[in-house]
């Protein structure tokens, strides 16, 4: 009898052991596709485009040896990751990074929680329209540029209402201008080149606003000649990440 309950007792154990086994591998199996999952979500989270309506003010200094009165910048502007516009690869950003329980540092921004985002490179373009007036020589100018938008833009866990990321940007933009001065017009072409460091909070339900300052240089030429703008620039936007 005392044998027969050692060898029941044994096969109870081994098939205990045979049960935590297939369990473990099952829930390893499980855990695994959860995991593979939530990055393939992270890699596709991580690609998203901000639209932007911003209002800024241009530069003040004049090459005319006046200086700008008055000036108003209006702009529409898209903008994102460089591997959501161009078929380069995503690198590792932090913010697609896993966790040690296998959720993405994206999918948990998106539920709400503050983490640190990490990084990306950006690319955006953005179409404007500006004017400005300089009383001391009495002429009103006009450009409409394209203008091309590439940096960084690092993401923060600070505990704001929504999340919080910085951008650190190069500019370069071309169009046409034209000016009139009294009974005398013309036009011709537009150049700007420049930086931008800006920070922006984007809303849970995706909604986006923010703050930028920069440096802008501005060359307009004309067959009259030649008119440059230069200095600090600074400006809002609202928009909407989707």
């Amino acid at each position: 009898m005392f044998k027969s309950t050692i060898k029941t007792l044994g096969t109870a154990a081994a098939s205990v052991t045979l049960l935590s086994v297939f369990s473990a591998t099952e829930v390893s199996a499980l855990d695994a596709e959860s995991y593979y999952r939530a990055n393939e979500q992270a890699a596709v989270a991580s690609s998203f485009t901000d639209v932007r309506l911003g209002y800024s003010f241009l530069p003040t200094d004049s090459s005319s040896g006046g200086t700008v009165d008055s000036s108003a910048r209006f702009s529409a502007t898209a903008f994102g990751p460089v591997h959501g516009w161009l078929p380069v690869g995503r690198g590792t950003p932090a913010r697609i990074q896993n966790d040690i329980e296998g959720e993405s540092r994206a999918l948990r921004a998106r539920r709400g929680h503050n983490v640190v985002g990490g990084y990306d490179l950006l690319l955006g373009f953005e179409l404007s329209q500006n004017s400005w007036t300089q009383d001391s020589i009495n002429t009103d100018f006009n450009a409409t540029a394209l203008t091309f938008l590439l940096g960084w833009g690092t993401e923060m866990g600070w505990r704001v209402p929504g999340r919080l990321h910085w951008e650190w940007l190069f500019t370069l933009g071309a169009g046409q201008a034209e000016y009139k001065a009294g009974n005398s017009e013309g036009d011709g072409l537009y150049y700007e080149y420049g930086g931008r460091l800006g920070g922006y909070v984007t809303l849970d339900f995706g909604m986006q606003i923010g703050m930028f300052v920069g440096y802008q240089m501005s060359v307009l030429d004309f067959e009259s000649g030649q008119e440059d703008l230069s200095g600090i620039t600074y400006g809002a936007t609202m928009g909407y990440r989707f």
